[in-house]
């Protein structure tokens, strides 16, 4: 029996003769299965992804067996061959189940547009559901969306083609239908009047036009684009064209005169806030950052999520700003629709957090408002409120618990950049929504400032050559970023390759605009960050290669923030790692004024913040020290550094003896860097430090463990912080021995001296650590012997451990 899925507007399963099927195979869940081989553009789906999509709640055996019996009833009702198998793969047999996606993405590729155009009839799965499949919702919207996207792209290409060979009438008629899909975007209601008064219908030019400006003014309270004003005062002011000769044909449309409701006494527009002009697109765009004039930034490749062809167009340069934000309200897709408070309350808690950021401009709830109940597609939207990025989201029931889906959109071009999903026991709904909110701006901060960063970086240089050097060097940088975060030390070296490259290419970038800065200063952040990377990143000299590197901007720009920026962090560098190596440097006070100085000139650099921040906590400075760490996090709208400044906001409370604010910032940025093991070391330093909390030895070595698994000891000494290993177990040891279990801190400090006993400067560093297990032990002189040590090596420590409980401790002894 052939059978045809049909998913635009719904879901249905027809026989090829018989009409609509209405058997077993029919069965909602079975059908959404259909519908998921059907639309997939891939050669198959895995097992296991189709049991994530459909049975997600149930455990992964049941939810394979249900998939097996749904497969069985299909094959028994459709044909053997119906769906075909191959070990773990599932495919359908487009030869025996033909679906009208399918169809509609080969028309595109064969060229059919019109037939493509024929068979998208309605939106994909448009009001059709799944009780309890929230990944089947999401990926349903996804594929909706692309389909979308591709239609317009169909419709925009057809239209386009009249266009050219100046078939108006024709022209007219495609524009039309694109309309309907798109209602809202300014760059269609143009298009469709001008061809309308080029087939000789002013008239009706006029009323497309006032037609878009009232529904933009009922529905949305937006007032037309300066360009649709401009226009409909042009056509009438000037003659009428005289009507052409009428052509009919296979690929014609007849306009629809329903879109051109209103009387032409209705057509004065008036002028008001300009909406921009959107571009359509043919399909989902895999879109990638390329270098060309400082104004052009992306370019886009066309192609449908399959890889196939589709109708061609060429995008434009970056027109809206990233960093203008519009927060969609969420959708509801519970049964019955009975999540709408959570989802509004979830959309003004976001759309407030990222109001917070300073370097953000968030569209306010009233802006966005009016989309609720007249969406837009997100091109419109973007232009509509002249946000280049866009964030929409729904919320979901899953038996006990919410499930939430929120999507980051570059209003510039469609593409969806990024997916989260989070999930939350329903009964901790008021903590849920804040924890959400925050967690979803925290993963979307990044991903704007990327955009950002690429605009940032092209200021100074007319050279598309060096441009596009720098940027390639950029996002060498970033892959060494993520690469080094992996816990193998093997990853650490790849890392360090990574960035060698990079530096490669900057110095090709120096040599095509020699009088460009840019390419220098990131230069200097490699030498920096190839530091951290080092084995012995003290004696790497990185940091000298830095300062060396920022003076040569300097020269070339005495007043460059940046550059003294870049400078005082690298002299600061140089001063810690001198510190650990017993030697005193007057450097602090040159890193300190270049800090100072930078700060002057642009207060919103917040790696000079947080290197301040570290310069005055080494100064005893704790108070000041916490101001600037603030600072910095207020001024890191893309949290490129947030790790370090959370773990500097820690420090500076814990030697404040403030715990409850060293345990909130320790808990956040657990929250916000799961993957991190100085979060849980901040954790573990917390048991020991803060003694009005009964010691949990057993707690303690389970973070050791952790840390151990996130930051294995032949990582750490393979990325230049050898001493954490021995550190974290030294604490624990501590802790311990405040427990009671003096044989297991006996035990571990013992171990850990003889560890360290080759190497002076590790040897130094655990003297504070087993002061303070000998001082839980009772070993009272001992502990005063270890310490007064320590600041004999170190005499620039005295300031910053002053108020430290152990130091307390030992000078009342």
């Amino acid at each position: 029996m052939g059978a045809v899925v049909r998913l635009f507007g719904g879901a249905r399963l027809e026989g090829v003769d018989e009409g609509v099927v209405r058997g077993r195979a029919a069965h909602r869940r079975r059908l959404a299965l259909l519908a998921i081989l059907g639309a997939s553009p891939t050669k198959g789906i895995t097992r296991d992804r189709l049991v994530a999509l459909l049975w997600p709640d149930d455990e992964a055996d049941k939810g394979r067996r249900q998939l097996s019996e749904a497969i069985y009833v299909i094959r028994k009702e459709l044909g053997d061959g119906a769906i075909e198998t191959a070990g773990e793969t599932v495919q359908l047999n487009h030869d025996m189940v033909r679906c009208d996606v399918e169809e509609f993405r080969r028309a595109i590729v064969s060229g059919a547009l019109e037939d493509a155009a024929t068979l998208y009839t309605a939106p994909f799965l448009d009001g059709w559901y799944v009780d309890n499949a929230p990944e089947f919702e999401r990926w349903s919207s996804e594929v909706r969306e692309d389909l979308s996207v591709a239609m317009r792209g169909v419709l925009g290409e057809l239209a386009l083609k009249h266009e050219a060979a100046g078939h108006w009438t024709d022209a007219a008629g495609w524009l039309s239908r694109l309309a309907r899909e798109d209602p809202y975007s300014p760059q269609v209601a143009i298009r469709l009047a001008k061809a309308l008064d080029a087939s000789g219908e002013r008239a009706g030019a006029l009323r497309a036009l006032a037609t878009h400006e009232s529904r933009l003014r009922e529905d949305l309270e937006l007032a037309p684009s300066e360009d649709i004003v401009t226009l409909a005062d042009a056509l009438r002011s000037t003659k009428p064209r005289p009507r052409p000769e009428t052509r009919t044909g296979a690929d014609s449309a007849p306009i629809d005169e329903s879109d051109i409701e209103a009387s032409p006494d209705q057509t004065r527009l008036t002028p008001g806030g300009r909406a921009g002009t959107p571009r359509v697109h043919p399909a989902r765009r895999t879109f990638g950052v390329m270098a060309a004039v400082a104004a052009v930034l992306l370019a886009a490749a066309v192609a449908l999520r399959n890889g196939s062809g589709s109708p061609r167009v060429v995008a434009k340069a970056a027109e809206l700003d990233a960093s203008h934000v519009a927060v969609l309200y969420f959708d509801d897709h519970s049964e019955g629709r009975v999540l709408g408070h959570i989802a509004e309350g979830l959309t003004e808690e976001l759309i407030h957090q990222l109001a917070e950021v300073s370097a953000l401009r968030v569209v306010s709830r009233n802006g966005v408002r009016r989309f609720r109940e007249f969406p837009a597609t997100p091109d419109s939207i973007a232009a509509l409120l002249r946000a280049g990025s866009l964030v929409e989201g729904s919320v979901q029931r899953s038996r006990d618990s919410l499930r939430v889906t929120v999507q980051l959109i570059d209003g510039n071009t469609g593409l969806h950049l990024d997916s989260r999903t989070f999930q939350r026991p329903m009964a901790e709904l008021f903590e849920m929504e804040r924890d959400i909110a925050t967690s979803v701006a925290t993963a979307l901060r990044p991903r704007l400032g990327a955009s950002f960063v690429v605009r940032h970086l092209s200021r100074g240089t007319q050279s598309v050559e060096a441009l596009e050097l720098v940027l390639r060097a950029r996002r060498l940088r970033d892959d060494a970023s993520r690469i080094a975060l992996h816990p193998h030390e093997n990853d650490s070296r790849s890392a360090r390759r990574i960035l060698t490259t990079a530096d490669s290419l900057l110095r090709q970038a120096e040599g095509a605009d020699p009088r460009w800065t840019r390419p220098t200063l990131e230069r200097g952040w490699i030498q920096l960050q190839h530091q951290r990377l080092s084995p012995n990143w003290i004696a790497s000299g990185g940091a000298a290669a830095a300062e060396e590197l920022a003076n040569d901007a300097l020269k070339r720009e005495p007043q460059n923030a940046e550059a003294l920026q870049l400078r005082g962090t690298a002299r600061w560098r140089a001063v810690s790692g001198a510190m650990r190596e017993s030697a005193d440097s007057s450097r602090t006070q040159r890193a300190e004024a270049d800090l100072r100085a930078a700060l002057a000139l642009d207060s919103t650099l917040a790696t000079a913040w947080a290197t301040l921040a570290d310069v005055l906590n080494v100064r005893g400075a704790i108070a000041e020290s916490e101001v600037a760490a603030a600072r910095a996090l207020e001024q890191d709208a893309w949290l490129e550094g947030a790790d370090e400044t959370f773990h500097r906001a820690f420090g500076s409370n814990l030697l404040l003896q403030r715990y409850a604010d060293a345990t909130r910032w320790c808990l956040e940025g657990q929250r916000v860097y799961p993957e991190s093991w100085r979060f849980y070391e901040c954790e573990l330093t917390l048991m020991r430090e803060d003694r009005s909390k009964p010691p949990n030895a057993r707690r303690a070595w389970l973070l050791v463990a952790r840390m151990d698994s996130l930051d294995p000891p032949e990582r750490a000494n393979a990325t230049g912080h050898a001493y954490s290993p021995v550190y974290r177990r030294a604490v624990a040891a501590a802790v311990s021995a405040r427990a009671g279990d003096r044989e297991r801190a006996i035990r571990e400090i013992a171990a850990l001296r003889s560890s360290v006993s080759a190497d002076s400067v590790l040897a130094l560093d655990l003297l504070y650590e087993e002061a303070a297990v000998r001082y839980e032990l009772g070993e009272i002189d001992e502990a005063r012997r270890l310490i007064t040590a320590l600041f004999s090596a170190r005499p620039m420590l005295r300031a910053q451990m002053a108020r430290v409980w152990l130091v307390v401790a030992l000078a009342g002894a």
